[in-house]
């Protein structure tokens, strides 16, 4: 991947600094409220991301193709509060380069990983996702070059989702 392919501004790394804590107390709140209400943790409703590392062509290829196609059995995935941090085998991480992290409540893939078997692949409907996060200067050209009639999630900066998540209830 060319180096050109990294895209930050002198306010991205706080502001991604942000997003990771504001996501990881909303999930922590959300497996308090799992154990106290006796809900299933398989099922917590936590958000969780899916880094396009492959730069702006990887998100104009989901675009077209209308969905995010994964393999069962392989990791795609990563906790939102560990955007940027490498993934290792436990699969924490969630690649960020700048070009797009796609946002997901982590049951929506469970249901749909729960409908192929191991190793086949699996369709993600593009409006699944809760949203398209962008350093700041890049979702302000996202919005203004994509065409409005094509159905996407909220394309979002780092902040706007952290703005968002503060003010998400529990469920």
């Amino acid at each position: 991947m060319p180096l050109w392919s990294n895209i930050s501004y002198p306010d991205t790394e706080e502001a991604q600094e942000r997003l990771k804590r504001t996501a990881g107390q909303y999930n922590k709140k959300l497996m308090r409220h799992a154990r106290l209400t006796g809900q299933d943790m398989e099922f917590i409703h936590s958000l969780i991301a899916h880094g396009l590392g492959g730069g702006l062509q990887n998100l104009l290829d989901i675009i077209q193709s209308g969905c995010f196609k994964g393999t069962r059995g392989k990791m795609h995935f990563g906790a939102l509060s560990a955007l940027g941090e490498p993934a290792h085998s436990m699969g924490v991480g969630a690649y960020d380069n700048g070009w797009g992290v796609l946002v997901i409540d982590r049951t929506q893939v469970i249901q749909r990983e729960d409908t192929v078997g191991r190793g086949e692949q699996y369709m993600v409907p593009l409006t699944d996702f809760y949203s398209i996060v962008f350093p700041r200067q890049v979702a302000e050209v996202i919005r203004e070059i994509l065409p409005k009639n094509i159905p996407l999630p909220p394309i979002q900066s780092y902040e706007e989702l952290a703005e968002q998540i503060e003010k998400k209830p529990i469920e």
